[in-house]
């Protein structure tokens, strides 16, 4: 097919329409959105102050009511753990601590 994209997956060639092209393309600009959560992580740090982030609708229901008992709350982070992927950081807000992803903090300063 002159328009057909060809993937090669295992060796074997299997042609996509357009159309199933353009999916694929949709999802490529989906996972490049992605990468700036990801270098946020970069940016955060020990003895950061940031705010808790209203949870995404995406999330599991248990997370969901975990963060949103914390949003809007400002707090300092006090430890990273660079095991997690992605990467987690313990918050003390001073009565209370939480543990959060990089999605779910706005850096204040």
């Amino acid at each position: 097919m002159k328009n057909a994209a060809q993937l090669d997956l295992f060796s074997v060639e299997i042609e996509l329409s357009p159309e199933k092209q353009l999916l694929i393309n949709d999802e490529k600009k989906i996972e490049k959105e992605v990468i700036p959560s990801t270098f946020n992580e970069l940016e955060l740090g020990l003895k950061d102050i940031v705010e808790i982030l209203p949870p995404s609708n995406e999330i599991d229901i248990n997370d969901y009511i975990y963060i949103e008992e914390f949003v809007g709350k400002k707090g300092i982070i006090i430890e990273i753990v660079e095991n997690s992927r992605p990467l987690a950081y313990w918050v003390d807000f001073g009565k209370s601590k939480g543990i959060f992803h990089a999605t779910d903090l706005k850096f204040i300063r």
